[in-house]
């Protein structure tokens, strides 16, 4: 094979890469392959082969098998595919500690915000101005109800732009 560019073109397909892993266990005849993967046109199937050319070989039974570049290629997906699984596990766990972390914040924020503006406010200000407890813990769960809509809105802002980036 003359590139690597050559290489990803051949199995830029999910049915390209689906024939290599079908025949990396065993030769199988056109009819025998279509039938496993489940294509149910034959031009299909016919289309996809001819541009693995080099990936597989016809023997001379008639059967479609890995060529040595075929399976270096399987070899090059899977690589591909767990260093891609490995980058979405490390994005989860970074996302999930960090939501973890912003939730406890909120939660502390929220009890400093009730002691503060509630029964602080009471102590000192309650019987002289009308001011009750329920006023205060109105206030600190409207504020915590604000920090949620805006952790929740910079949460979609930041999912957007990371939309399609690596």
């Amino acid at each position: 094979m003359s590139s690597s560019a050559e290489l990803f073109e051949k199995i830029a397909h999910p049915t390209r890469i689906r024939v290599l892993e079908v025949l990396e266990s065993t030769p199988l005849s056109f009819g025998k392959l279509k039938n496993k993967l489940g294509i149910s046109s034959s031009g299909n199937l016919d289309y996809h082969l001819k541009k693995l050319e080099g990936l597989i070989v016809l023997d001379p039974e008639g059967n479609y098998r890995l060529s040595d570049e075929g399976k270096e290629a399987l070899v090059a997906v899977r690589i591909i595919e767990t260093s891609a699984a490995a980058r979405d596990q490390a994005g989860q766990r970074k996302t999930g500690v960090a939501n973890s972390i912003s939730n406890v914040f909120i939660l502390i924020w929220m009890i400093s915000a009730f002691i503060s503006f509630g029964v602080v406010s009471y102590l000192y200000l309650g019987q002289s101005l009308g001011y009750s407890i329920g006023q205060g813990s109105f206030i600190s769960l409207f504020m915590g109800a604000s920090m949620l809509l805006i952790r929740w809105i910079a949460k979609r802002m930041s999912s957007r732009r990371n939309v399609g980036n690596p």
